[in-house]
């Protein structure tokens, strides 16, 4: 018997070749979160990945600017999977983006935190 062949591959494509129509596009965070999308954060340790999925996800609850001018397009709930650190380092970066963003405690409300 011969192996079996795999249903689904990987196409990788250079972003050059990249095709869309704008009309087809929906974001959560204008041109930088889909929505309808899982995204992963993959970088180098201490570049401050928690420090952006924490303000993504705070400004997707919120609805507040992302990164200053980064438009919140849709709002709602938000999930954050801490997987690394502690709870009360998470508490401190969570308080100091949301000082910065202008979020209040409603508004933390909405992200929930997966420690």
């Amino acid at each position: 018997m011969g192996t079996p062949q795999a249903q689904n591959s990987i196409k990788i494509v250079r972003g050059s070749d990249l095709q869309y129509s704008s009309s087809q596009s929906r974001w959560l965070l204008h041109s930088l979160l889909p929505a309808s999308s899982c995204v992963f954060l993959i970088a180098e340790p201490k570049v401050g990945k928690s420090f952006c999925a924490l303000a993504m996800g705070l400004a997707v609850a919120s609805g507040k600017n992302c990164f200053g001018s980064i438009v919140a397009m849709e709002t709602g709930p938000a999930v954050h999977l801490a997987a690394e650190d502690a709870s009360w380092i998470i508490g401190e970066r969570l308080s100091g983006i949301a000082t910065a963003m202008g979020c209040n405690s409603q508004d933390l409300s909405k992200l929930h935190i997966i420690d």
